[in-house]
């Protein structure tokens, strides 16, 4: 617990000691869980990629405390609470600054080292945006912490989803045949498929734009348009930041979204076979 204790106190104010201990623990059962499926439990789809299968099953319960806390924090408590730009800007909301370290030292000490080290995860647009994401975190636990209910949180509901539906993508072949191969699997991935589908557009590509463009941006400008000494000083480059992080995640969130409206239209769009030999009968 000294170590905890040491990091905590080098990291402050992005991290508390239970935040610190999460990202840890993160990155612990990240090692433990690749070596169980590479070495320890007989040949399965884990074997062929055992550090993203790790990699998935750390990220699952941690999206779900992640989207519950957030759901619970954001959707239930009245705007009416928070009804001024400094309030919500300026104001140190506990339950926003803690999903805000909890998302930094998750990405600090697992994520970001797992999409480096792990080839499937090495994409360079999602390594970008956990980077972004670390940035705004950082941020979060000073300024605009009443977002953080609702990007460190609520935002995360699709991410349950995704934890799942993305192990069984084609891309990971042995999980994809894995679920071709069993109906239980095939029927759990068709339905968290359609949750995930609904959830991020309506999450990610519908609300999140809403929040940055009716929220956190008419809030930074009413901030910035006020005198220095009324917004304790904060630099008006510190105010800008998440504005503008906020508005490249919309390009973000909304380019992922067309990924998935093709996506799902390449797979409702009849086979080129099945034509082919319905007009030969």
């Amino acid at each position: 617990m000294e170590a905890v204790r040491l990091i905590t106190e080098f990291l402050d104010p992005y991290a508390s000691e239970s935040t610190v201990i999460v990202g840890l623990a993160c990155l612990a059962a990240q090692l433990l869980l690749s070596l169980l499926f590479a070495k320890v439990l007989p040949h399965g789809p884990w074997t062929a990629e055992p550090g993203y299968t790790a990699h998935q099953a750390v990220c699952l319960p941690l999206m779900v405390y992640m989207a519950w806390t957030g759901c619970a924090t954001w959707f239930g408590t009245p705007s009416l609470a928070y009804p001024s730009a400094e309030s919500r800007v300026l104001g140190l909301h506990v339950d926003g600054i803690h999903l805000a370290r909890l998302a930094f030292c998750e990405l600090l000490f697992w994520d970001i080292p797992a999409g480096l080290a792990i080839a499937s995860l090495r994409e360079p647009v999602m390594l970008a945006h956990h980077i972004g994401m670390l940035a705004v975190a950082a941020g979060g636990v000073s300024l605009f912490s009443y977002y953080g209910k609702f990007f460190f949180g609520a935002c995360e509901v699709s991410g349950i989803f995704l934890a799942v539906a993305d192990t069984f993508h084609p891309k990971h072949r042995t999980w994809a045949a894995a679920a071709e191969a069993s109906p239980i699997l095939g029927a759990l991935n068709n339905v968290v498929r359609v949750c995930f589908v609904l959830c991020y557009m309506l999450l990610r590509a519908v609300y999140f734009p809403y929040v940055v463009l009716s929220g956190v941006v008419p809030d930074m400008l009413e901030i910035l348009r006020g005198p220095i000494t009324n917004r304790n000083h904060v630099s008006d480059s510190a105010l800008l930041a998440p504005g503008i992080l906020g508005l490249c995640f919309i390009g973000l969130q909304w380019y992922w979204g067309y990924l998935l409206v093709k996506q799902v239209l390449k797979m409702l769009s009849p086979k080129e076979g099945a034509s082919k030999s319905k007009k030969a009968s």
